[in-house]
């Protein structure tokens, strides 16, 4: 049996994949416990610990062991930051009427993109496709193609939350997707 400390280190040294399911098992009862504790309108379980599996990959690759504290009480600390979030996000959603919403448009980088740049995400693209599941590769496929997020529910047989976890799900990844190339590009 690993500490969690011992597996969130074998993860940041990419030592094997074993260690984040193993690490994803020892947590998930906690992310169950923040799942009911907050209520969530638009949020379906499975779609809140895929992205609490999500933050803690991310958050065991983040984690600083120099600064003496324990990764589960950092974990917990990220994880309920991110419910308070979704939650302030679903209100808000409720009180100003979606035209008026900002849309998370992952086509729309605000920055100009130098030609090696496009170069390289045009060669790297197929990775971060490969990256989404099925039901996520739809939705973006729908959402760019002009369609809103009721009429891809409607389309699809999934409540419109489904729908817009699937697509912040895409925009995470391909935020990481465009940082990893960066951090490539950087050495």
């Amino acid at each position: 049996m690993c500490s969690i400390e011992k597996l969130v280190m074998r993860i940041q040294n990419g030592e094997d994949e074993e260690a984040f399911v193993l690490l994803e098992n020892k947590i998930k009862p906690l992310m169950h416990m923040m799942y009911y504790r907050h209520f969530y309108y638009c949020v379906e379980l499975e779609d809140f610990i895929q992205e609490a599996s999500f933050l803690l990959f991310y958050a065991a690759q983040k984690f600083d062991f120099q600064k003496g504290k324990s990764f589960l009480a950092y974990y917990r600390k990220s994880l309920k930051n991110y419910a308070i979030q979704l939650v302030r996000r679903e209100h808000r959603e409720s009180v100003v009427p979606e035209k008026y919403l900002c849309k998370y448009d992952i086509s729309n980088i605000k920055f100009n993109i130098s030609v090696e740049e496009e170069f390289l995400l045009k060669e790297e693209m197929p990775k971060y496709w490969h990256s989404l599941s099925a039901f996520e590769k739809a939705v973006f496929y729908f959402y760019t193609s002009g369609y809103s997020f009721e009429e891809i529910a409607e389309k699809s047989n999934k409540s419109v939350a489904a729908i817009k976890s699937a697509f912040h799900r895409c925009h995470k990844k391909f935020k990481l997707f465009y940082e990893s190339i960066h951090k490539d590009k950087a050495y």
